[in-house]
């Protein structure tokens, strides 16, 4: 099942704390159901640092399973330059994390998870 707004709200900041929780039940019912859990994150290009890879990361790390997997990046989108007659996709950079088949389900309580989220603009 594929998460199109991540953790990043489609490039529009963090998610809510109640989304960040909901999240990762989804998450712990996909892979109670044998399902893969894919989540997409982007960022946009200007705002691309380490606060935002931090975020993004430890947010999915607390709740991976056996079967989620991450990507990471800026914006997706496409570039096309008239003058050269180039199309060409924009992308910084792409992170995949997929946590190892022997990596045990996470049992998911109701205790508190504390991340700092990045500053948005």
């Amino acid at each position: 099942m594929l998460s199109e707004r991540g953790f990043t709200s489609w490039a529009s900041g963090p998610v809510s704390e109640a989304e960040l929780l909901a999240e990762y039940a989804w998450m712990a019912r996909l892979a109670d159901a044998n399902k893969t859990y894919y989540s997409i994150n982007e960022v946009e290009s200007a705002e691309w640092d380490e606060a935002w890879i931090e975020w993004v990361i430890g947010a999915f790390m607390v709740g991976q399973t056996n079967t989620s997997a991450l990507w990471l990046g800026t914006v997706q989108g496409m570039l096309c330059d008239w003058r050269r007659g180039v199309l060409r996709g924009v992308v910084v950079v792409v992170a995949v994390v997929s946590p190892p088949p022997s990596h045990p389900h996470p049992q998911h309580t109701n205790t508190e998870h504390t991340l700092s989220t990045p500053h948005t603009h």
